[in-house]
């Protein structure tokens, strides 16, 4: 299509939005492409907003700058408005990243960077954008960062499209907490809309999400975005701290001008070494796949030859260690050496803290109840024994030598108790005497005393009845608690029977680690058997793991927080109880696992393998895809979502046609898609 516009010609329509129709056309005087954005007919009766799109359209044309797109024209063609910008060519940041996903940590650093100098150079002629977000930010073939939309008047809510999903994308995702309260917007506004693109580009995700304009919203307002490094642990610390002080809420704790964020980002980039900029942003752009697997293998080995060095510094460099090995993970979640490295690392760093454990005092406000490990009998006697000493030692030391009065005085308190033990002794000797005397008397009496005693009783006794052994049951939930009968722990743990009682009461006691003893009181009846139910409560400081595998990667949400980002395994400590786990993976549905039961000190394995796809194609000719013998009533070409991983058979049919080779079986890995191409020739 061509179609004359004054100073210029109307090409093909290329895009569009709340506010105009943009098209590709020529500018006729020097035949050069440009993009026309056309204002809608129906806007251009409002004067006011006229007169704002002219204003800003001019402050726009007066920005020259190699990271903004220029203005070439302003002007207005038979009533309609259009605004004239230099052409570029390439793909905005948007579809750049829906193609080939987020830019690898060097090359993010280098586009953000770009972006915060285009920033930088309106602000100082006091400009601002207002609409900063991937789809204004373009990225040329050779390497160029090209901020679009500079200035240009719009309506925010005429500039939100909702996806199929209810995901909200487009200006409200991107907004300042001052422009989501519809307050006064300004330089500050820019610099958080900046700090959510560079989230995104870092992270891989924007910060602020939700299913609704409202949520979006108010996620913006009052909820704090998880921390960069969690997401991507290989963000350097200075740089995490760069974006996170972008997106403060609070203008007044906010980075005080783009130029000291675009100042911090050139420190971070000189140290990393990355000096040939444009010439690294020109390469990745001609090869993004090539560059991005070239730039991830170097940095894969540079953190695993750290994590080894700082592996043998000692104890005091088992963090730095065990994070190094964590970003060799984040990037190849089955590579063995990190993975050995790294487990014997935690085993190590368990160990010493559960020896920091032993050593410890325990503070006297402790629970009694709580899971302890007792020391080795032998440690426990070598203390007390060194704590008898210097208890001896001490109270030797505080004796005080006697003093000739002293002495005396002892004496004579000495002399005046053996009185007294002689007075006594001669009082016991006389009584002796006199109770001698009277047994005496009373045997030569004893048949005086004999005639008067009643008459015994001769009636034979019943012998009494024999007494059966008793027994009891005694039962716990959770099982495998320790029994203790009337203070005597048992060998066998619960459930169980203890059978041979003594008929009577008995006092059971049940212990196990990590939850709260409990005590009953039961009679037993003779040659009865009676039961015992005990349903255990943890101990509030308990703590058990969840350790979580997936194929191939997904972020970890326990009961809605996120724990882990982008890993293949993670390991959890969470309270003793029922939680809710999920594993999210950016590209399927994710998993989700309810009420998952975890005991105090017990580890609870979860996995999942998250689906792969396959693509089918059949040279020119179309046909229906079948799955397992399933006609899956697509016709080629086309990608089948959803597949279980493991062997699959796949062939295409269409008559009057045969498939060269016949059916094929392929191998599905869980997240990735396997390409399968089939010829069709004619019967």
């Amino acid at each position: 299509m061509k179609q004359d516009f004054g100073p210029f010609e109307l090409h093909e329509k290329i895009g569009g939005g709340g506010m105009a129709s943009v098209y590709r056309g020529m500018q006729k005087a020097l035949q050069r492409t440009v993009v026309l954005k056309v204002l809608y007919p129906h806007l251009a009766e409002d004067e006011k907003f006229v007169a704002r799109f002219e204003r800003e359209a001019r402050n726009a044309a007066n920005l020259e700058h190699e990271n903004i797109v220029g203005v070439i024209d302003y002007g207005k063609h038979e009533g309609l408005h259009f605004i004239a910008m230099e052409f570029v060519d390439g793909l905005d940041l948007k579809r750049w990243m829906e193609k080939y996903g987020p830019p690898p940590l060097e090359m993010a650093l280098l586009i953000l960077r770009d972006i915060c100098r285009g920033l930088e150079h309106a602000h100082q002629r006091t400009v601002v954008h207002r609409d900063i977000k991937p789809a204004n930010v373009m990225l040329t073939p050779d390497g160029t960062v090209k901020i679009m939309d500079f200035g240009l008047a719009r309506r925010g809510e005429e500039t939100t499209t909702v996806t199929v999903d209810g995901s909200v994308l487009g200006t409200p995702a991107y907004m300042s907490p001052e422009q989501a309260e519809g307050k006064k917007v300004d330089k500050s506004s820019d610099i958080f809309s900046a700090g959510v693109v560079a989230y995104e580009l870092l992270g891989g995700q924007r910060p602020f999400s939700g299913d609704s304009y409202s949520t979006v919203l108010n996620a913006i307002l009052k909820v704090d975005p998880p921390r960069l490094e969690i997401l991507n642990p290989l963000i350097p610390d200075e740089v995490v701290t760069i974006v996170h002080h972008m997106l403060e809420k609070n203008k007044l704790q906010r980075c005080p001008s783009i130029g000291v964020a675009r100042r911090d980002l050139d420190t971070v980039i000189e140290r990393m070494g990355l000096h040939r900029a444009k010439d690294l942003l020109n390469e990745y752009t001609q090869n993004p796949i090539q560059v991005g697997d070239a730039l991830r293998k170097e940095r894969l080995a540079k953190h695993l030859d750290q994590g080894l060095r700082l592996e043998t510094l000692g104890p005091a460099k088992v963090g730095e260690a065990l994070r190094e090995f964590e970003r060799v993970l984040h990037m190849d979640p089955r590579h063995k050496v990190a993975q050995e490295h790294l487990q014997r690392l935690q085993q190590e760093q368990e160990q010493e803290r559960a020896r920091q454990r032993l050593l410890a005092p325990t503070p006297p406000e402790e629970d009694q109840y709580a899971t302890q490990i007792m020391p080795p009998p032998e440690e426990v006697r070598k203390v007390k024994e060194r704590k008898e000493g210097k208890e001896r030692k001490e109270r030797k030391e505080r004796r005080l030598p006697v003093s000739p009065t002293r002495l005396r005085n002892l004496l004579v308190a000495a002399s005046g108790v053996l009185v007294l033990l002689v007075v006594a002794g001669v009082i016991q000797l006389f009584r002796e005497k006199d109770s001698a005397g009277d047994r005496e008397e009373k045997k030569t009496t004893g048949a005086k005393v004999q005639i008067n005693e009643a008459p015994r009783d001769t009636t034979p006794k019943a012998t009494p009845a024999p007494v059966a052994a008793a027994s009891v049951a005694v039962n716990s939930r959770p099982t495998g608690a320790q029994v203790f009968l009337d203070g005597v722990a048992k060998s066998e743990p619960t459930n169980l029977v203890m059978g041979g009682l003594s008929p009577g009461e008995h006092v059971i006691r049940v212990e196990k680690p990590g939850f709260l003893p409990q005590e009953k009181r039961v009679t037993l009846g003779s040659g009865k058997r009676d039961s015992l139910s005990f349903t255990l409560q943890t101990v509030p400081s308990a703590t058990g793991k969840l350790e979580i595998k997936v194929r191939p990667y997904a972020s970890f949400y326990v009961d809605g927080k996120l724990e882990k980002a982008n890993v293949a395994l993670a390991r959890i400590t969470v309270k003793a109880g029922k939680h809710n786990v999920k594993a999210v993976h950016p590209a399927f549905p994710p998993k989700e696992w309810k009420g998952v039961e975890v005991g105090p000190n017990a580890t609870v394995p979860l996995s999942y393998d998250f689906p792969g796809s396959i693509r089918v194609t059949s040279g020119g000719t179309w046909a229906y895809v079948h799955l397992d013998g399933k006609n899956m009533n697509k016709p080629t070409p086309c990608v089948l979502e959803g597949v279980r991983p493991g062997k699959h058979t796949v062939t295409v049919v269409r008559e009057p046609f045969t498939v060269e080779g016949g059916p094929k079986t392929v191998t599905v890995e869980p997240g990735e898609t396997v390409p399968l191409e089939f010829k069709l020739q004619s019967k």
